[in-house]
């Protein structure tokens, strides 16, 4: 396989989280096989959450498969910098979640991005799938009947 195909291959991994293959997430994701992932909690400083409304599923800002050999932040980097137009300044990494079904089955390392609230405020006007929520009004959303993944929730505390 030619180096540059590299890009698009990504780590399948055991129990422990060692890599034991490479293969397309198509692959991966169609198998139900163990592999890593990156999830990012985008919020302002003003304590705002940046989430993704998908058909009112309310999900992490950004999400992905991890390339393989690609470090997570890097990773995280790449999302905020693709999905949203954003160069991230400092991530804290707040942990890893084993593979659920909720979480497809992935290592999920779970970072947060803090940004200035103008620039939230352009996120969630610019793109049609992005909400800006505080804490009472996600918890007046989800009373309202809005989902949010499984990840997300415990993430956040909801």
């Amino acid at each position: 396989m030619p180096v540059e195909d590299l890009s698009n291959l990504h780590e399948v991994v055991d129990s422990q989280n060692h890599p034991l293959c490479l293969m397309p997430a198509r692959e991966i994701l169609a198998q139900n096989l163990p592999h890593r992932a990156v999830a990012v909690i985008l919020r302002d400083s003003a304590g705002h959450l940046v989430l993704r409304n998908d058909a009112g599923a309310l999900d992490f800002a950004s999400r992905g498969i991890l390339p393989a050999g690609m470090a997570s932040e890097d990773f995280c980097r790449r999302l905020l910098h693709e999905d949203w137009a954003l160069a991230a300044g400092a991530l804290r990494r707040l942990g890893l979640a084993r593979p659920l079904m909720a979480n497809t089955g992935a290592f999920t390392y779970i970072f947060e991005a803090v940004i200035p609230p103008a620039v939230a405020s352009r996120v969630a006007a610019t793109y049609d799938n992005a909400i800006l929520v505080d804490d009472i009004e996600l918890k007046s959303l989800l009373s309202l009947g809005y989902a949010i993944s499984p990840l997300l929730s415990g993430a956040v505390g909801q």
